[in-house]
């Protein structure tokens, strides 16, 4: 229960993986490749907004999921504690009851290219 993080960075590069899961699903629904990216795209940024709210982190980083859903080839995202102690296990264990939870201990920046 003493563990703390300070900060978290996630790079993801897609080699063409992506492309192969958006075609595959395509398929099985019966939908264009393009169509179902927008789709797929528009579903999870909305659930990336009303799970963390409307706030211009949680924007940024549903903008740069969008992106990369829809083509971009890279996604990076960076989560800091705003406390210069960390995030502690009790404050991760409370995101099962409300995700929103740590919306205001934490920043979050997010890009895609």
């Amino acid at each position: 229960m003493g563990l703390a993080v300070k900060d978290i960075k996630l790079d993801v590069l897609d080699a063409g993986m992506v492309g192969m899961i958006m075609k595959s699903s395509a398929a099985e629904q019966g939908k264009d490749v393009a169509q179902f990216r927008v789709a797929t795209s528009g579903m999870t940024q909305g659930a990336i907004l009303a799970i963390l709210g409307a706030t211009d982190e949680a924007k940024k980083l549903s903008d740069a999921v969008g992106s990369f859903l829809n083509g971009a080839k890279s996604l990076s995202i960076a989560i800091a504690a705003k406390d210069p102690a960390g995030i502690g296990m009790a404050d991760f264990m409370a995101v099962q009851a409300d995700p929103t939870a740590l919306v205001g201990k934490v920043s979050i920046d997010a890009s895609a290219k």
